[in-house]
């Protein structure tokens, strides 16, 4: 919250470039550097874990109302940056508060890439919108409006698979020019792809499908081989095939991998509102599962009968009876005393000589969520198969040898244009 500044009317509150720099008027803005989606993170954070962490056991609900309107200003500096008729905005503007709109005007730089270009910059805008779309489905109507005229203008610039070589300039907009090579370079083409997981209104699902597999081939078809454009591939495929744990109708079950159910797992929000692991019937072909005192991630399920696999938090689940939401276990060595999500992973599986499985069938055609449905995600089925291809660019990623350090393009969050 320290890097973000109050209007003169206490209205608005708006993020600013750095510690030292950016906010209102002629100090400057920069679309991108705006993530209403870590905001909402950060406001449930604090809520739930102010007990613990916090100067006060309420101290999370106190500072809710400044996150709010963060997020609040947020979305109208893009309703005053974007162009309604293309969806692009600027890489950088001035805003000002007029009083309860915003109006932005171009002639500011902070980093020498052109003020009024959709550019470096400016792309990452819709990445950390669809990033909010994805987290808060229930909270994140502004987003879906805002991914939605993008998405229009991108129906119109593919045709069987090729992208134009161009995006339109609106001269009534802020946006004057756009980045050359946009389809190519990928870290203009990345972020600006990541629309097409948002159902969008005003393009049919068959044809948003068709768009988001061919920014999915795009994407596949280029290699990382520097800091920038490679965090970007990476950031993309896992973007428009993962879905960030939100898929889209899965593939049928093989008989060498953990079987998935194949109906499409549902998602939930916890206490903090972040949107929980969704929760999939898995359990080993092979009957293999997890004893009580293992870790039950892997396997999903667990040998005894009446236990269920809890998962206490990223790195770590466990057979049990029962489990609380919160609760932390005082019998753990201190390091560990943490509270359980309780997110239900798995049941036990009583199955003493599992029948073989049949040849699976032929891969149904993905089709996309309904139109529009909140927390659905188009997926693409040609960018690479699930955690394979995220292990693949991970791989390639940490063994990249970037100037500096090898895990450069993992860690930096600097670099060009401000880093990702």
């Amino acid at each position: 919250m320290s890097s973000t500044v109050a209007s003169s009317s206490g209205n608005h509150r708006i993020v600013k470039l750095g510690a030292c720099w950016g906010g209102w008027d002629g100090d400057g803005q920069n679309p991108s550097y705006h993530a209403p989606g870590v905001y909402r993170l950060c406001r449930n954070y604090m809520k739930s874990h102010d007990t613990k962490y916090g100067t006060s056991a309420d101290e999370g609900e106190n500072w809710e109302a400044d996150w709010n309107k963060v997020i609040a200003t947020t979305y109208k500096v893009f309703e005053a940056t974007q162009c309604p008729s293309t969806g692009l905005v600027p890489n950088w503007a001035k805003v000002y508060e007029e009083g309860q709109s915003l109006r932005a005007e171009t002639g500011f730089s902070g980093s020498g890439t052109p003020g009024a270009e959709y550019g470096s910059e400016a792309s990452r805008t819709v990445w950390r919108v669809t990033l909010d779309y994805l987290l808060f489905p229930s909270e994140a109507g502004d987003a879906a409006a805002f991914l939605d005229p993008l998405a229009t203008h991108l129906e119109g610039k593919e045709t069987n698979g090729n992208w134009a070589t161009a995006l339109d300039v609106d001269g009534s907009c802020l946006v004057d020019s756009v980045h050359s090579s946009w389809s190519w370079n990928m870290f203009m083409a990345g972020p600006t792809f990541s629309c097409l997981v948002c159902p969008a209104n005003s393009v049919q699902e068959d044809r948003q499908q068709e768009l988001i597999d061919a920014a999915g081939r795009r994407v596949a078809s280029k290699a990382i081989e520097d800091y920038y454009s490679g965090s970007w591939i990476a950031i993309s495929t896992i973007t428009l095939h993962l879905g960030l744990e939100k898929p889209g109708p899965p593939s049928p079950p093989a008989t060498t991998v953990p079987v998935t159910s194949t109906i499409a797992p549902t998602t939930s929000s916890d206490s903090t509102g972040v949107l929980a692991r969704p929760q999939t019937s898995v359990c080993s072909p092979g009957g293999v599962c997890s004893e009580a005192s293992e870790d039950c991630r892997a396997t999903g399920c667990c040998v005894n009968a009446g236990l269920t696999c809890y998962e206490k938090n990223d790195y770590w689940a466990n057979c049990r009876q029962s489990c609380e939401p919160g609760a932390i276990d005082p019998n753990d060595a201190p390091e560990y005393q943490t509270p359980w999500t309780c997110t239900v992973i798995g049941g036990s599986t009583p199955s003493p000589s599992p029948q073989p499985s049949p040849s699976p069938p032929p891969s149904p055609t993905p089709s996309p969520a309904p139109n529009p449905v909140p927390g659905m995600a188009f997926t693409t089925g040609t960018a690479g198969s699930g955690k394979a291809r995220l292990f693949e660019f991970v791989d390639a990623l940490t063994a990249l040898p970037a100037a500096g350090s090898k895990y450069r393009a993992v860690r930096s969050s600097g670099g060009a244009a401000g880093g990702v």
